[in-house]
């Protein structure tokens, strides 16, 4: 009897998947289109330096922030940072040793943590699309093994394995959806970085 109601539970359960309703694992929201792409933030594929940056243009640059050991040390300092304005000091120094280079420092500083957290971001991205891959990988295998589950008679020997692998699934996908909040706020903590970091920049600007 027990088997029995948890072959029947499975059935159910398989008509609630293939609905869409099966809990927040398989939740998405409404105006997603993009199955790689899970998060409730809009996709936003690379950052805009322009829309932060007011200095001198970029693309004019002709030395490489690499080649300054002073400017490299810092920008791998306000990429990792967590707290950018704690690095204002830092920023004033650099610009007031400068001299008259001290635009064109200030704007290799800013190019190097754009490159930076660009680079990070995408590989952040990367990483999402991955585990939303993941994600679907996993809800398909459910899918099908409840399609396998609601074809065998309750009393089948293979109905228990199949529903101990559901089960598992089940949890797994879960307690990766708890955490995708957290994996979606990544690049948007990189852009905020760049925009913190862009203002405490651009006001040591002559």
């Amino acid at each position: 009897m027990k088997q029995l109601a948890t072959h029947l539970a499975f059935r159910v359960a398989l008509g609630l998947f293939a609905a869409g309703l099966c809990g927040p694992a398989n939740a998405q929201p409404a105006h997603q289109k993009d199955p790689d792409w899970p998060c409730v933030q809009v996709f936003v594929p690379e950052l805009s330096a322009a829309s932060v940056w007011a200095g001198p243009p970029l693309d004019g640059l002709k030395a490489d922030w690499r080649s300054d050991p002073k400017i490299q040390g810092l920008v791998s300092r306000a990429a990792a940072s967590s707290s950018p304005d704690a690095l204002e000091p830092e920023i004033q120094s650099l610009a007031e040793g400068a001299g008259a280079n001290r635009d064109e420092t200030l704007a290799l500083l800013f190019k190097g943590v754009y490159e930076t957290l660009n680079e990070e971001r995408s590989e952040a991205i990367g990483a999402i699309r991955r585990y939303a891959q993941q994600q679907r990988a996993v809800r398909e295998r459910i899918a099908a093994n409840l399609r396998q589950l609601d074809a065998l008679p309750p009393e089948d020997p293979k109905a228990k394995g199949l529903s101990d692998a559901i089960a598992f699934d089940r949890r797994v996908l879960n307690t990766r959806q708890r955490a995708l909040p957290a994996v979606c706020e990544q690049p948007v903590l990189m852009e905020q970085r760049l925009g913190t970091l862009a203002r405490l920049i651009s006001y040591q600007l002559q």
